[in-house]
C-alpha cells in the first residue's frame, strides 16, 4: 500500500474570515486501509484525535484573529496524508460615530455636510441612507458626506460599515434644516406717524414661531 489517503478540507474556504467563533471544520477522506484520523489547530504541537474519521470538527471555540487547522489521516501501512486550512475569526462591530452635525441640532445650511470616522482592522465597505434604508448609496469609507442638498425639515442620516466577516455597524443623526427666514410685519406703530408721549407700544406679527425678536431704534 503506497497510495496516501485521500483528505481534503471543504470549509471554511481557506483564507477565508467569519463572525462564527464555532464554525465548524468539515473535512471528506478516504482510503482502502484507513486507520485514523486528528487534527491541529497550533502547527502541530498539540494534536486532537478524530474518534471516527471522516467526523467533523464541531462545538470548537475558535481564537479572534487567525486560525490555521490542518486535519491528518493515516493507513494501516502508516501512510500520512493532511489538508490544512486557514481563516480569520473576526467578531468586533466596526467602530462608527457621526462627529457633525450634532444629533438634533438646527441649520439653515441646505448643503451641510455629515462627518463621521470609522475604524476596522478588516474594514470593508460603507454606504448611508437618508430614507430609513429604502435607499442606500455606497461611499468610500472615511469620506464625509458632502454635496448633498438635504431636504427643508427634519433629516435622518444612517451611516453603515461592515467588515469582511459581514459584522455591520451603524451610526445617525438626526437634524433639522430651516432655511427660510422668518416673515415680519411690523403692524404698529405706521410708519411716519407721530405721537405726542415718549411711550410708544410696538406691535409685530411673524410667519412662524420665532426664538427670538429684537427692536432697534436709531
Amino acid at each position: 500500500d503506497t497510495i496516501l489517503p485521500a483528505i481534503n478540507i471543504v470549509t471554511p474556504v481557506n483564507n477565508s474570515n467569519t463572525s462564527n467563533i464555532n464554525i465548524d471544520v468539515n473535512y471528506t477522506v478516504s482510503d482502502l486501509n484507513l486507520q485514523s484520523c486528528w487534527y491541529t489547530n497550533n502547527s502541530g504541537i498539540n494534536n486532537h484525535t478524530l474518534a471516527n474519521c471522516g467526523t467533523n470538527i464541531t462545538g470548537m471555540t475558535w481564537l479572534e484573529g487567525i486560525n490555521n487547522v490542518t486535519v491528518y489521516a493515516n493507513d494501516s501501512v502508516n501512510n500520512i496524508n493532511s489538508s490544512s486550512v486557514r481563516f480569520i475569526v473576526d467578531t468586533i462591530l466596526p467602530a462608527i460615530n457621526i462627529v457633525t452635525p450634532v444629533n438634533n441640532s438646527n441649520t439653515s445650511n441646505i448643503n451641510i455636510d455629515v462627518n463621521y470616522t470609522v475604524s476596522d482592522l478588516n474594514l470593508q465597505a460603507c454606504w448611508w441612507t437618508n430614507s430609513s434604508g429604502l435607499s442606500n448609496k455606497s461611499i468610500t469609507c472615511g469620506t464625509n458626506i458632502t454635496g448633498q442638498t438635504w431636504l427643508e425639515g427634519i433629516n435622518n442620516i444612517t451611516i453603515y460599515a461592515n467588515d469582511s466577516a459581514n459584522n455591520v455597524n451603524s451610526s445617525s443623526v438626526t437634524f433639522n434644516v430651516d432655511s427660510i427666514a422668518p416673515n415680519i410685519t411690523l403692524i404698529s406703530p405706521v410708519n411716519g406717524s407721530n405721537f405726542n408721549v415718549n411711550s410708544v407700544g410696538f406691535n409685530i406679527s411673524a410667519s412662524e414661531n420665532v426664538t427670538y425678536c429684537g427692536l432697534s431704534i436709531d
